[in-house]
């Protein structure tokens, strides 16, 4: 799922699994000052890809919740309350989030079991396996052009809001 202008020329893709602690500790800390001070602003573009780890139970389940919720406008509600709830992603915690934003709740539970819904799961695995990722929160921080990320770099693990400063002015030269 994406944030920000869709006219942004540099963009941050995140690989990431809701049950990962640092994925966790990467939303509280690095992405509100992210998001305030390029996201918001239209100077940077963040797409959301689902890279949940086999050894977290709840994982796959919270990426589902997530995108299904997508597929009603409310992707970015279900991101957060999985997140604050440390990436477990109940049964409840989902009726709560599709109550308090409105879902059509059997759209959300006929989405939850669509087996397309899980291949477009493992298509985003498959694409951070290529281009190297193998552990959760990886970043890839470069420009936009024609549609395709170029110009990246990887970062891999828990980073600094001031890591990513640095990557997103080296872009901009």
């Amino acid at each position: 799922m994406t944030l920000g202008k869709a006219d942004a020329t540099i963009a941050i893709l995140e690989f990431s699994d809701y049950e990962c602690p640092f994925c966790g500790k990467h939303y509280k800390n690095v992405f509100p000052k992210l998001r305030e001070s390029y996201i918001d602003k239209g100077k940077v573009k963040y797409v959301m890809k689902d890279f949940p780890l086999d050894f977290h139970a709840h994982a796959k389940k919270a990426s589902l919740a997530a995108r299904c919720a997508g597929e009603q406008k409310q992707y970015w509600a279900m991101h957060d309350a999985i997140f604050e709830a440390r990436g477990q992603a109940s049964d409840e915690l989902i009726a709560s989030v599709a109550q308090q934003h409105k879902l059509d709740e059997s759209a959300l539970k006929k989405c939850l079991d669509d087996p397309a819904q899980l291949i477009k799961v493992q298509n985003d695995i498959a694409l951070g396996s290529r281009l190297g990722v193998n552990g959760t929160p990886a970043f890839l921080i470069g420009r936009i052009k024609d549609k395709q990320l170029v110009d990246y770099r990887r970062f891999d693990g828990m980073q600094s809001f001031e890591t990513f400063v640095a990557a997103i002015d080296s872009l901009k030269k």
